[in-house]
């Protein structure tokens, strides 16, 4: 089997401190928006559906807003990279209601102009 073949496991994967820290500021922005808890979205168990949307929501926002690529997403939100995708293609799917893509795109703004952690000042 070749590198790409083998089975991936997103356990293995751990999110830098400034990872989790971008990760939590995420959670936060997304738990002001929509009301749920942003420890609720780092919960490895299946939860309410006002859950799963924020959580899909926080990991589009990492990966478009910050511009991580879907592992990277994944290790910071204890997921795997298929299921950040899926989030992706979801929160997509939602951007079509014209009022929760305008709130997505002031959430996006929002992380546009959020401080850099140490270790992103330091590359």
């Amino acid at each position: 089997m070749t590198g790409l073949d083998q089975a991936y496991d997103w356990r293995e994967l751990r999110a830098n401190s400034g990872d989790r820290l971008k990760a939590e500021l995420v959670a936060h922005l997304v738990a002001v928006a929509t009301g749920v808890p942003a420890k609720e979205v780092f919960n490895t168990k299946k939860r309410a559906n006002a859950v799963v949307r924020a959580r899909h929501i926080s990991m589009y926002l990492a990966h478009t807003g910050l511009g991580w690529p879907l592992e990277r997403v994944g290790a910071a939100f204890r997921r795997d990279r298929t299921s950040v995708s899926n989030a992706c293609k979801r929160v997509e799917d939602w951007r079509s209601a014209e009022l929760f893509d305008q709130q997505l795109a002031d959430l996006e703004a929002c992380l546009r102009v959020a401080p850099e952690t140490p270790a992103e000042r330091a590359l």
